[in-house]
């Protein structure tokens, strides 16, 4: 029983630092287009919610937005402007982490959580781009891009998720 244990806490661990590592290097590596980089980080961001223990979450959440922020052409010159988003990218990140984890019938968790997402990051764009602190630009970007990628990222994990 001990040894079960221990060998299911190191492939925890395993895949924790797996994820983690895509989560910086897939933003930091494909430098375009944007909405292939989005599905596969809210990919992860579903697996980490089904697959890790909340404690394990922090790093799939965090590391895609700096990972875009620092290697600084997912959205061209215009990447600057991440600077302004990465708290709501965060805070939108968890909330569908969380959401995901929940006992619900999986489509559900993906519909709910990807809305929720792009609802917020959506919200920060409008704001931002009203004070003009943003480009208009960032209002597709960081609204339906945003539900769509969580989406399809969704239903891509529902495949993966099996076969980790």
């Amino acid at each position: 029983m001990k040894e079960k244990l221990a060998i299911a806490r190191a492939t925890s661990a395993n895949l924790s630092l797996i994820l983690a590592g895509l989560a910086l290097s897939i933003p930091a590596i494909f430098t375009s287009p944007q909405w292939l980089i989005g599905i596969i980080v809210n990919a992860l961001l579903f697996v980490a919610a089904i697959k890790l223990d909340s404690k394990n979450h922090w790093p799939v959440i965090i590391l895609p937005s700096l990972g875009a922020l620092l290697h600084g052409v997912i959205f061209g010159p215009l990447t600057f402007f991440l600077i302004y988003f990465i708290p709501f990218i965060w805070l939108g990140n968890y909330l569908l982490v969380r959401l995901a984890s929940f006992k619900w019938p999986f489509v559900w968790r993906v519909i709910i959580a990807s809305v929720l997402k792009s609802t917020i990051l959506f919200l920060t764009a409008f704001f931002y781009v009203n004070i003009s602190l943003v480009p208009k630009i960032f209002l597709s970007s960081m609204g339906l891009m945003q539900l769509v990628t969580a989406l399809i990222g969704g239903l891509i994990a529902y495949f993966v998720i099996d076969l980790i």
